[in-house]
């Protein structure tokens, strides 16, 4: 339902499913993730502080929600978080870039481009395109 924007649906279904068992770990994920996408910011961030660190940066659906309501900052600390516990996903890096570009942090873009490359050389030739797009003003 929140994906169909039926955000206010989606909330009280949510907190329903919540409320039944407060302590099962997916209906606060979800209770919280629904009450932070319609921006009921405070109840979000209590609910989600129940649910341990590790479930919640490793969740995409947290990322989205963040990336949803542009608080790219936190996106940017989640994944470095993620690099932190696992530094040769390069799947974790270009998330990283690209939040950064989001923020227009282009030099730290071009930063974490370059790791890219020194973790896996056969990305040398897409991450030199990519570095001088960013060098050029745009976003690859």
């Amino acid at each position: 339902m929140l994906a169909q924007g039926k955000k206010e649906e989606a909330q009280e279904i949510a907190g329903k499913a919540y409320e039944l068992e407060t302590t099962y770990d997916e209906a606060q994920m979800i209770y919280g993730l629904t009450l932070l996408s319609n921006g009921k910011l405070d109840l979000a961030s209590e609910i989600l502080s129940k649910i341990p660190e590790i479930k919640l940066i490793s969740d995409d659906r947290f990322i989205s929600v963040l990336v949803q309501i542009g608080d790219f900052q936190k996106v940017i600390d989640i994944i470095s978080l993620r690099i932190e516990r696992d530094p040769n996903n390069t799947t974790h890096y270009m998330n990283l870039t690209a939040a950064y570009l989001q923020v227009n942090r282009r030099t730290e873009a071009i930063s974490i481009l370059e790791q890219i490359i020194k973790i896996d050389p056969s990305f040398k030739e897409k991450g030199e395109y990519f570095i001088k797009e960013i060098q050029a003003g745009r976003n690859p």
